[in-house]
C-alpha cells in the first residue's frame, strides 16, 4: 500500500507521520490516534537530492514488507502548508543515468517535462511514446 500521510514531527533521519486513514485526522473524531503514538516513519534517501521536510509537509508512504508498522517515506509533495515548496526543484545537471532507462510521456523531473528532457538531451522517441535514454 503506498498513501498520503502528514508530517506530525521530523528528526535528521525520520519524521512522526499521521496517516489519514489509519490514524485518523479530526481529534474529536473516534479512532483518533493522539501524536505521541503515531508511528516513526524512516526518509529514502537518494544520493546528491536535499531532502527538506518539515512539519505540515504531505509525503508519500509506503511499507516495508507490506507492514503498516514500518512506514518509510518516499516522497514529498507541494504543500500550500510548506513554507518553502522550491527546494525540490530538479534541474538538468541533477540526472545522471547510468543504465538504459525508459521515461513515457507523463514524466515529470522536479519541474522539468517531458518535452523539456526530450529536447535537452536530444534523443527521439520509440514508436512516438516513451523515450529510451543510454548514457555510460
Amino acid at each position: 500500500m503506498i498513501t498520503r500521510a502528514y508530517v506530525v514531527d521530523i528528526t535528521p533521519n525520520k519524521a512522526k507521520i499521521r496517516i489519514p486513514t489509519l490514524d485518523g485526522f479530526d481529534p474529536s473524531a473516534s479512532g483518533y490516534t493522539p501524536d505521541e503514538n503515531l508511528s516513526w516513519a524512516s526518509i529514502l534517501a537518494i544520493p546528491g537530492i536535499e531532502v527538506d521536510l518539515r512539519k505540515g509537509d504531505v509525503v508519500i508512504v509506503g511499507f516495508q514488507d507490506s507492514d503498516i508498522g514500518s512506514p518509510i517515506i518516499l516522497g514529498h509533495l507541494k504543500s500550500s502548508i510548506s513554507k518553502d515548496a522550491t527546494k525540490s526543484i530538479a534541474t538538468l545537471s541533477d540526472l545522471n543515468v547510468l543504465n538504459t532507462t525508459r521515461l513515457p510521456k507523463n514524466t515529470t523531473i522536479g519541474n522539468l517535462t517531458y518535452d523539456q528532457l526530450q529536447d535537452a538531451i536530444s534523443v527521439e522517441p520509440i514508436n512516438n511514446s516513451d523515450i529510451d535514454l543510454l548514457f555510460e
